[in-house]
């Protein structure tokens, strides 16, 4: 009974917690407190909203992360190439000291052998003392050594690419010796050998120099670069260089041409491309290099965007190139013996480079042209707003002329200052008489404005200032 009484009341109880809900379930719909639809509809919204916004934060995200592959990738083959061209151009330098060595070793072989047959020949002398048993004896000894060391000499000359200034040692050493080699050759039989080493070493000794001035002519040595402060380039440098080296060996020079002119039953100056003349060829040589050294120079000019930079280039090199052989007594010499006007014209060219670089400071001299006419007549409101107009102009274009030529340079330190003074020349100089004229004028805009934002102190200040990398 207990029993069945407890579970009648929580029947109850549950009847009554149901007619409760009911109750408040009913109230809730009529108030709208219950509209499923506005709350699923506001779900909805509220999940495609994140949907999109998802989806736009992804598609960046993709995008960035696209972006960033296709960067890396560049990046990637643009270090691959440089890597590539290094690589190229490191293999490229082992290749030629592979064939340079092998030159000096030639030179060794050929020394060691003239050594060696010394040897053989004093200790046949003193063991046979009679001359046909030591002729006879050292030919068979020599025989071979000396013909693999001229056949194996010949392959390494006749297959090398390289340098003049590598086979000019071995070119001496053969010269100086040439008596002794050929006596030797002669006693052994192998005298058709080194004649024909000889004629090979130089005819390509010919052939390399020629090559080194057709190259030269046609921009190829130096490459494509230019000083992006229009400095010296190094061909120019490298070019006077080599010109040393064979004005320092013109003596022999003279005989490897006259040599090789033989053998070719030519004249030396058909070897040189000229008119016959009986005049010394290295000179004539001189002239072709410094000849092809003005077009090289001339090309590399041409790859400059701003004509005046390009003048100031070739005015540092062709300087250089003329101050260096008026230097040097024995280039000095053959030059006024044989072509005087050369280094001359070198000169007036430089003159007229220096001017196309002086223009873009006439421009700014230009401005105060006008003002110090003596025909310049204004007053009043009138000068007032004219000397505003110029000095306005001055400020902007001279400002603009700094920024761009405050990292040119010129290589020699008297023609940097030189180049300073005509500036001032230029600018300075028309500026001070425009002040000096219009000075009420000048005294109201520096008081009222400041429109005068330079005085000659600075500007004379600032125009040394150019060309601070010269050395």
């Amino acid at each position: 009974m207990v029993v069945m009484r407890l579970r009648g009341e929580n029947l109850r109880n549950i009847e009554e917690l149901e007619e409760a809900l009911k109750d408040e379930s009913d109230q809730m719909i009529e108030h709208g407190l219950g509209n499923n639809t506005e709350i699923e509809e506001e779900n909805g919204r509220e999940k495609l909203d994140n949907e999109i916004v998802e989806g736009k934060e992804k598609k960046t995200e993709n995008s960035e992360n696209g972006k960033k592959v296709k960067d890396q990738f560049a990046t990637t083959v643009f270090r691959l190439f440089a890597l590539k061209k290094a690589a190229s151009r490191i293999a490229d330098s082992v290749d030629q000291a592979h064939r340079d060595n092998a030159i000096v070793v030639v030179l060794f072989m050929c020394s060691t052998i003239l050594v060696l047959v010394q040897l053989e020949t004093n200790l046949c002398s003193t063991v046979f003392q009679n001359v046909k048993t030591e002729v006879e004896v050292l030919r068979q000894i020599v025989y071979d050594p000396i013909g693999r060391v001229l056949v194996q000499s010949q392959k390494v000359v006749d297959a090398y690419e390289g340098n003049f200034a590598v086979l000019l040692p071995l070119a001496k050493f053969l010269v100086r010796h040439a008596n002794q080699l050929a006596a030797l050759s002669e006693n052994v039989g192998q005298r058709g050998l080194y004649a024909s080493l000889q004629s090979s070493l130089f005819s390509k000794c010919v052939q390399l120099i020629k090559l080194y001035i057709d190259r030269l002519s046609n921009g190829q040595i130096g490459g494509r670069f230019v000083p992006e402060d229009g400095n010296v380039h190094p061909v120019s440098s490298g070019t006077v260089n080599f010109l040393k080296l064979l004005v320092q060996h013109q003596k022999l020079l003279v005989q490897i041409y006259q040599r090789v002119a033989e053998e070719r039953k030519q004249h030396i100056s058909e070897l040189l491309g000229n008119e016959q003349t009986n005049t010394n060829s290295a000179p004539k040589l001189f002239i072709q290099i410094l000849t092809a050294l003005q077009k090289n120079l001339q090309q590399k000019c041409g790859a400059y965007s701003d004509p005046h930079l390009g003048g100031l280039f070739m005015f540092n090199n062709l300087g250089y190139i003329a101050q260096c052989c008026t230097k040097d007594k024995q280039i000095y010499t053959s030059l006024q013996q044989h072509q005087p006007q050369l280094l001359s014209t070198c000169e007036t060219e430089a003159e007229k480079c220096l001017q196309q670089y002086l223009e873009s400071w006439a421009k700014i001299g230009a401005l105060f042209a006008a003002g110090n006419a003596d025909g310049w007549e204004a007053s009043g409101e009138q000068q007032r707003k004219a000397v505003k107009a110029i000095f306005t102009a001055f400020n902007r274009d001279f400002d603009t002329i700094m920024e761009t030529q405050k990292h040119f340079c010129l290589a020699d330190k008297s023609a940097a200052n030189d180049v300073r003074a005509r500036i001032k020349q230029i600018v300075l100089r028309p500026y001070i008489e425009f002040s000096t004229r219009n000075s009420r004028e000048c005294s109201e805009l520096f008081e009222s404005d400041r429109q005068l934002k330079y005085d000659a102190e600075t500007i004379e200040m600032i125009i040394d200032s150019l060309f601070d990398a010269t050395f």
